[in-house]
């Protein structure tokens, strides 16, 4: 319900290939709003769906590992996996 959401998803899209740092910064800038989501709604399950270049995987998953605290769970490039989550967080709530 609207007083207790039980997720909250954010997706973005690394369109071009850039300096770590440009990573890092977007990465860094979704926790924080996670954070603040947190605040607000601490029973919250935080989602992060990255899609890269499959050259840029590694280094992505690498930032998000190092970089995000609120963060509790993440996908990079790997979005078909997102409904079975889904269905084990929805499955004791609905």
């Amino acid at each position: 319900n609207e007083h207790n959401p039980l997720v909250v998803i954010e997706a973005t899209e690394l369109i071009r290939i850039g300096k770590r740092s440009d990573i890092n910064k977007k990465v860094s800038y979704i926790d924080h709003r996670f954070q603040l989501i947190k605040l607000k709604y601490p029973k919250i399950k935080t989602i992060l769906v990255f899609n890269c270049l499959p050259s840029q995987q590694e280094l992505v998953n690498r930032c998000i590992r190092n970089y995000t605290i609120n963060t509790d769970y993440y996908f990079v490039n790997k979005i078909a996996k997102l409904p079975f989550l889904l269905h084990n967080l929805f499955k004791n709530k609905l």
